[in-house]
């Protein structure tokens, strides 16, 4: 049985975690919506940060969320919309 999973995470000028879990892996569409005033800024295990900008979306499949962290003008928000398949 699959879970389905739907969480917006608004953003502050520090890096956040994707999950508040210590691990939690899962397929997402991120979307950074369009009304965000800046781009948001991700950064994975290896450390480089890869600026998304605002009004697009990307997949992540079985990744682990809490492995990925994002940053941002605070306000700004990310929306992962997936589950565990």
């Amino acid at each position: 049985m699959n879970n389905v999973v739907f969480r917006i995470i608004t953003l502050s000028n520090q890096y956040q975690p994707l999950t508040s879990r210590p691990s939690e892996i899962l397929s997402v569409t991120v979307q950074m919506p369009v009304r965000n005033k800046q781009d948001a800024s991700f950064q994975g295990e290896g450390g480089a940060a890869v600026p998304f900008q605002k009004g697009t979306c990307f997949e992540l499949k079985k990744v682990n969320l809490a492995e990925i962290k994002v940053k941002g003008r605070p306000g700004d928000k990310i929306v992962l919309v997936g589950g565990t398949w």
